[in-house]
């Protein structure tokens, strides 16, 4: 009987392959939505906070969406 073992070589398993570059951009998108949601969660918690609340942090409910989503296009 055979048994199939991960390839290793003398740094321990392999970590790239050979259809790496085939999923590396669904990877990168997955992230991408994943940070999404984050900024967007951040955001509606931002905007249920009281006017007071945003003045303590220096902010006003006009600026939540700007301030919050251009941080997410810089990276």
């Amino acid at each position: 009987m055979t048994y199939m073992t991960p390839a290793t070589g003398s740094d321990g398993p392999v970590e790239s392959g050979f259809l790496d570059p085939v999923f590396r951009p669904f990877g990168e998108l997955a992230q991408r939505i994943r940070r999404y949601n984050e900024y967007a969660r951040a955001e509606l918690q931002l905007r249920a906070l009281s006017d007071h609340e945003l003045a303590d942090i220096g902010l006003t409910r006009d600026t939540i969406g700007q301030r919050v989503w251009e941080d997410f296009e810089r990276r």
